[in-house]
C-alpha cells in the first residue's frame, strides 16, 4: 500500500502495521473499498482472494478501533439482556406555564423555541419533580433511591422544555439520575401559522395554503393537514417514534427503565398515540395534556394521570389510584383508546 511510512503487506497485518493505518486510514477506506470489490472478482486466483480477506479484515478493524460510544457516560454502564417494554416505565410530562401562555403576542416577537417559563411555570415544574419524588418513594418504600436506581429524563431542547426538565431533577431529591435532550421531542412546527390570530392573517396573505389545510380539517383529517412551511400531527408522529430506539436501547444494555419525557402538547400526544399504537382518530379526540401533568406507561400499557398538573384543561384529569391498577380511574379521553382496541367506530 502506498502512502505509509513503511511499505505494508495486506496479507500479512500486525499490530504495528494496523497503528499505522488507524492515522492514515480514514482518507483511503473509500479506495480501499474499491480495490476489495476488485479483487473480489477475480476470486479464482487463491493470491487474490487472500487479498480480498486480508481488505475485509483492515476495514472491519479499522471500524472496530475508532467507534466512539454514543455518550462518554455509556460505556461505563453495565450491559444487559433486552427487555423489551416489560419492566419498562415511562413518565410524560409537559413543561411548565410559558411566557407565551400569559402573554399572547409573544409569539410575533421571540422564535418559539427561545420561548421560557413564566415564574408560576418554574413553580410547578418544581412541584412536579416533587410529585415525582413522592411517587418512587411510596413505590419503592424507601427515601432514597435504591441501589442500582437509574432514571433518565429525555427533553425536548426548547427552553421551556429544558427548564422544565432541570427544575424536576433538582426537586426529585436523587431519585433522576441525568438529563438527555432529543430534538424529536420538540413542539409541531407552526410554520405560516405560527402565532395568534393567523387565521385572518393568512386568508388575505396565503389563501391557496389555507384552502388546502381546510380541506382537510373539513374532512376530519387535521391530523393529516400539513401546515405550509411547518408539519402536519403526523409529521410530529414520525419523528417523535424515532425517540423510542433511545428508550430501549438504554433499558436493554443498561438497564434504564424508569424515563421521564418532557415535551410539548401535540408532541407527547404523539408519543403516546405511537407508544400505544392508537389510531390518528383518537389522537383528534385526545386533548393536549395540561402544564406539568405527569402520565405513567408501564409495561406498555397506558396507567392514567398520576399528577393533573395545571392549566384550563386540568380539571378533566382523572388521578390513577396508587397503585396504578385502575383502569376505571384513568383520563376521560381514555375512553376512545378502549373503543379502539374493541374495534368501534371513532368518528
Amino acid at each position: 500500500l502506498k502512502g505509509f511510512t513503511n511499505p505494508i503487506s495486506v496479507q500479512n497485518l500486525d499490530d504495528s502495521d494496523l497503528d499505522q493505518l488507524g492515522v492514515v486510514l480514514p482518507g483511503h477506506r473509500k479506495t480501499l473499498k474499491v480495490m476489495s470489490n476488485m479483487i473480489a472478482s477475480e476470486r479464482n486466483d487463491p493470491e487474490t482472494l487472500a487479498t480480498h480477506k486480508a481488505f475485509r479484515k483492515l476495514d472491519r478493524t479499522y471500524w472496530e478501533r475508532t467507534k466512539v460510544p454514543s455518550h462518554p457516560y455509556d460505556s461505563e454502564l453495565p450491559i444487559i439482556n433486552p427487555i423489551g417494554d416489560k419492566n419498562l416505565r415511562l413518565m410524560l410530562v409537559r413543561h411548565g406555564q410559558s411566557m407565551a401562555n400569559i402573554d399572547k403576542e409573544l409569539h410575533l416577537r421571540m422564535a418559539d423555541h427561545a420561548i421560557p417559563l413564566s415564574n408560576e411555570g418554574e413553580i410547578q415544574a418544581s412541584q412536579a419533580g416533587q410529585k415525582i419524588r413522592d411517587h418512587f418513594v411510596q413505590t419503592h418504600g424507601t427515601l432514597a433511591p435504591p441501589k442500582g436506581w437509574h432514571c433518565r429524563v429525555w427533553t425536548s431542547p426548547y427552553v421551556r422544555a429544558r427548564q422544565t426538565a432541570q427544575l424536576i431533577m433538582e426537586n426529585s431529591n436523587g431519585w433522576i439520575s441525568d438529563i438527555r435532550e432529543n430534538i424529536f421531542l420538540v413542539e409541531q412546527q407552526f410554520g405560516l401559522f405560527e402565532g395568534i390570530d393567523w387565521y385572518r392573517n393568512n386568508l388575505k396573505n396565503f389563501p391557496y395554503e389555507l384552502d388546502y389545510y381546510n380541506k382537510c380539517f373539513s374532512f376530519g383529517g387535521r391530523f393529516w393537514a400539513k401546515v405550509p412551511l411547518g408539519e402536519s400531527r403526523f409529521d410530529v408522529c414520525t419523528r417523535v417514534h424515532q425517540v423510542f430506539g433511545s428508550i430501549h436501547r438504554d433499558a436493554s444494555r443498561h438497564g434504564i427503565n424508569n424515563v421521564i419525557v418532557v415535551s410539548h402538547g401535540v408532541t407527547l400526544r404523539a408519543f403516546l398515540m405511537m407508544w400505544l399504537h392508537l389510531a390518528p382518530e383518537w389522537f383528534e379526540e385526545e386533548s393536549n395534556p395540561p402544564n406539568c401533568s405527569i402520565r405513567v406507561l408501564e409495561d406498555g400499557v397506558d396507567k392514567g394521570y398520576i399528577w393533573h398538573g395545571y392549566g384550563e384543561s386540568h380539571s378533566s384529569i382523572k388521578i390513577a389510584s396508587n397503585d396504578l391498577s385502575s383502569s376505571a380511574l384513568l383520563p376521560v379521553s381514555y375512553t376512545h383508546l378502549r373503543a379502539h382496541e374493541t374495534g368501534r367506530n371513532l368518528v
